[in-house]
This record gives C-alpha cells, structure tokens and sequence, in this order.
C-alpha cells in the first residue's frame, strides 16, 4: 500500500476496522461489501472519511465526515465523482478527478485517502 502511494500510512491506518453490510437475498443474509473509516491529511488538517465499496471493491459511497477545508468538498456534488472506482483508477486531480473550484489540493487529499482506502482494502482481502 504504501509504495503504490508513494508515502507511509498514518499510524490510524496500520490497523484498519472493516464493517461489512449484509443484506437478505432469498432469505438469506449476504456481505454485499465492506466500509472503513479512513484519514488522509489535507492542506488545512486532518480529513476523516468513511468509504464503502461493493464485492467488486468498487466505490459505493463516500463521506467525508470531518475535515476543515472549503464547504462544498464534502458535498454530494463533488464526492459523487468517486463512485464506482477501484483502485486500478488514477485518483488524480485534472485526470479523472475534477476539483472543487480554487481547491486543488484539498480536492486531491480527498481522492488519495479514497484511493488509500481501496488499496488498504485490497490488501486486506485479494485473494493470494
């Protein structure tokens, strides 16, 4: 994980806790996925998000929970974006990202802590 990031974990990401939701699918009960919490730091200080992918670890929601930047980072009009991407996408402001105007970078904290997400995500459950 931290090579494809280029950077280390956060100590908070080292020991992820996953939750996974279930749903009833012919009366019986199914993991349809799984969701973490997840910090990435920003320009402005720490973002905490809570991310959700499907069995396809593709992303089904994102939220970012706290965070001290601009209002509309954490706005359903911009994370909405990030829906149905996995980590074999490039995460990348200007590329598949787009940023929330005159937020550049804090727009990027927010796709790498997704894509973090994903990658940690993945490690924890690919099969070998």
């Amino acid at each position: 994980v931290e090579a494809a990031l280029g950077k280390p974990l956060l100590d908070e990401d080292q020991v992820p806790t996953f939750y996974f939701p279930i749903k009833e699918v012919n009366g019986k009960l199914t993991r349809v996925g799984v969701a973490s919490f997840v910090t990435q730091r920003g320009p402005h200080g720490d973002l905490m998000l809570a991310v959700a992918v499907n069995t396809k670890a593709a992303v089904t929601k994102a939220l970012i929970l706290k965070h001290q930047e601009a209002k509309g980072l954490a706005g359903e009009a911009f994370l909405k974006q990030f829906i149905g991407k996995t980590y074999q996408d490039a995460f990348t402001v200007g590329q598949d990202v787009t940023p929330l105007p005159g937020e550049e970078e804090a727009s990027q904290a927010v796709a790498t802590g997704i894509r973090k997400y994903l990658l940690i995500t993945r490690a924890a459950f690919a099969k070998k």
